[in-house]
């Protein structure tokens, strides 16, 4: 096998985690399972900084959540859809445009499956969809090429992406998301962040629509059980670059 084969997995790593995460990064969104009918929480009341402040803590204390949604930028749609259950790992799909792949991240290992398109896109070529098509990849954590995960693979991550160069902050509005009442937190680079105002403060919409990017991505299942568990075989990535 060719040194070329194995350049898809570099540029997997590269490419398609970081604009994932930089999707994350300007819109987020969520559930609280407290409707409109629960007590107030009292975060309405506090500054836009305090706000943002408590739906980091609220979500960072979570023991599991769920992750969907996409951004447009570009032209181009980053998609996630991803359940991170903290300690033991994280599975789902990352998509950019038609292009995608099953992540599973459990054990010190990265796992990742690619769909036909995502593969063409990748080795430009039929010969490398036909070899890898339906196949698990594997990679460890140490892998510099998929370093890049850690942030969509914990909940403290991915958390940590949504606040980081967030610009100047204000206050908005009560309203109502999918019958949770929330405070909108407003950033001076175009983003809206939602946060429930009935049981914990969870991050509930953190919407983007500025700069060329719109979208929003959910939150939601806090605290709920997910299965994570590793294919049952794979092919390692590091043993192809070795024999390339």
């Amino acid at each position: 096998m060719s040194h070329s084969k194995p350049a898809i997995f570099r540029r997997t790593g590269s490419a398609v985690a970081l604009a994932a995460v930089a999707a994350v990064a300007v819109s987020a969104c969520g559930s609280s399972s407290s409707g409109s009918g629960a007590k107030s929480n009292g975060v309405a009341s506090k500054s836009a900084n305090q706000i943002l402040s408590s739906a980091v803590s609220a979500a960072e204390s979570a023991k599991s959540l769920h992750v969907a949604g996409a951004v447009k930028s570009g032209g181009e749609s980053i998609g996630l859809d991803l359940s991170i259950v903290t300690g033991k790992g994280t599975s789902g799909t990352i998509s950019e445009g038609s292009a995608s792949f099953k992540l599973v991240q459990v054990g010190g290992n990265y796992y990742i499956q690619p769909n036909p398109a995502f593969l063409l896109k990748f080795t430009h070529s039929q010969a490398g969809v036909q070899l890898f098509k339906g196949k698990w990849l594997k990679a460890t954590s140490s892998d510099a090429n998929f370093q890049s995960f850690g942030e969509l693979t914990s909940i403290d991550g991915l958390i940590g992406s949504l606040t980081k160069s967030h610009g100047t902050l204000s206050k908005g509005s009560t309203s109502t998301l999918d019958g949770q009442p929330v405070v909108a937190v407003n950033s001076s680079k175009g983003g809206t962040v939602y946060v429930a105002t009935t049981g914990k403060p969870y991050p509930v919409q953190l919407s983007k629509n500025s700069g060329g990017q719109t979208g929003k991505v959910t939150f939601s299942q806090y605290n709920q059980s997910f299965t994570i568990s590793p294919p049952s075989s794979s092919i390692s990535i590091d043993q192809l670059q070795k024999s390339g």
